[in-house]
C-alpha cells in the first residue's frame, strides 16, 4: 500500500503543545477527515493539549480556520506569549561565534 496522508509535529514542553510542522494528505484522500484523523491521533499519542500549527500553507488556511472554529479538537491559531518567550530565549546564542582563532 501507500501513504494516503503524513503528519510532521513535536510536543513543546513548555506549554504541553503539539507544534505541527505538516500535514499532508493526498489529493484523492480529501474532504475524507483523513486529516482531521491523523491530527486527533496525533494528539492523543503526543499527551499534549493543543495542537498549533506553526506552518500553513496557503492552501490550507481555510482548513486550519475551519478546524479551530468548530471546536472538534483542540486547535490554536498563532503563539500564545509564553511559547514566544521561550523561542526568543533559546535562540539567543549562549557565546556569540568570534571566528576561527
Amino acid at each position: 500500500g501507500s501513504d494516503i496522508g503524513k503528519i510532521s509535529a513535536e510536543q513543546f514542553t513548555p506549554t504541553d503543545s503539539c507544534f505541527v510542522f505538516d500535514l499532508t494528505v493526498e489529493p484523492q484522500f480529501r474532504r475524507q477527515d483523513v486529516a482531521k484523523n491523523l491530527l486527533a491521533r496525533a494528539l492523543r499519542h503526543s499527551g499534549c493539549a493543543t495542537i498549533v500549527p506553526v506552518t500553513i500553507e496557503h492552501d490550507a488556511i481555510a482548513f486550519w480556520a475551519h478546524l479551530a472554529l468548530s471546536k472538534k479538537l483542540p486547535v490554536r491559531l498563532g503563539l500564545i506569549y509564553r511559547e514566544v518567550e521561550v523561542l526568543r530565549h533559546a535562540m539567543v546564542a549562549v557565546r556569540p561565534y568570534q571566528g576561527d582563532k
